[in-house]
């Protein structure tokens, strides 16, 4: 576990208990226009994985359209506030590293869905690599980036809103999101430019079916 990782367990560690709280005063909307994206394109009683799921803010609205849900997070404080929810069929405890395979069986979900951790890794060609692993084919994957344009800088620090601390973030191109896509066989349904909360720059959201 590197420096910014422990950092940043550290950080939910702190915020867990009020996480839900301080993401609905920022106007957070990522899950509620992921939510929109995505709706057509799922059934009830598929299973959706979340990815870095938290306290469960980007799938209830996935439960509530009677998915089966699934998460995992690195921060087992965070995981506490999710399972007390009830709404959650099993969580895992996850630390997302390089070259780590998920801990689940190829084609296990018929989406999955992560909001947010991605602005956290310069790389994410592992990602991609085994959410296009464990995803079925069909399978729909939301997720989100910040979008790098010209002349801008891939990575940059932010202020956190609700923490007060300096965390390090990075921009991805749309060049590079479609060639990850196309390597790992997915193809793009949807896309668009919005603001995650209050304050926060501008990402994509993505929408895109495993071929």
């Amino acid at each position: 576990m590197n420096e910014q990782d422990s950092e940043t367990i550290q950080m939910y560690k702190e915020l867990a208990p009020k996480y839900d709280s301080v993401m609905k005063g920022n106007n957070y909307v990522a899950n509620d226009i992921l939510f929109g994206l995505m709706y057509e394109f799922i059934k009830p009683n598929e299973t959706l994985l979340d990815v870095c799921i938290g306290t469960g803010l980007s799938s209830v609205l996935f439960h509530k359209a009677d998915l089966k849900i699934y998460g995992l997070d690195a921060s087992s404080e965070m995981l506490e506030v999710c399972e007390s929810k009830g709404f959650v069929s099993e969580l895992k405890c996850y630390m997302i590293e390089r070259n780590s395979a998920f801990p689940y069986h190829n084609l296990s979900f018929d989406h999955i869905i992560l909001l947010t951790a991605l602005l956290k890794f310069r790389s994410l060609d592992f990602i991609f690599e085994e959410i296009a692993r464990i995803i079925k084919k069909g399978g729909v994957f939301g997720f989100d980036v910040l979008d790098l344009k010209e002349n801008e800088e891939k990575e940059f620090t932010y202020t956190s809103r609700s923490t007060q601390k300096l965390v390090r973030l990075h921009r991805h191109s749309s060049t590079y999101i479609d060639k990850l896509l196309h390597d790992n066989g997915f193809v793009c349904l949807k896309n668009s430019v919005c603001e995650i909360y209050k304050g926060f720059p501008l990402a994509k959201v993505y929408v895109v079916r495993k071929e």
